[in-house]
């Protein structure tokens, strides 16, 4: 989901999710859209959240385990994950770290 994307075309893309991420012209991660949010209408910019960076982002190359300790620093339930040149190559969430465990 980019930023001058129609909110109308997010809704469609996402089926049981809450949060859909939003990529800037690079493809890296730079904040999420809230799809519970009242009156979305417009494009996507108009409606995102953002954070620093470091705290909703993890690399493909960290651990669970440190992903786990950034989710309980951040206060969040999952992360975007990113390669080396801090593309958007996926999700990790709590749900997935207490399976694999």
């Amino acid at each position: 989901m980019s930023l001058d994307d129609d909110v109308v075309n997010a809704i469609k893309m996402i089926e049981n999710g809450i949060y859909i991420w939003v990529l800037d012209k690079d493809k890296k991660p730079c904040g999420w859209l809230d799809m519970t949010q009242d009156e979305l209408s417009g494009f996507v910019r108009e409606h995102f959240t953002t954070e620093e960076k470091d705290s909703f982002t993890i690399g493909k190359r960290q651990s669970l385990k440190e992903a786990l300790n950034k989710m309980i620093k951040c206060g969040v339930n999952q992360l975007a994950v990113t390669d080396e040149e801090g593309e958007f190559v996926g999700e990790i969430s709590i749900d997935d770290i207490i399976q694999k465990s």
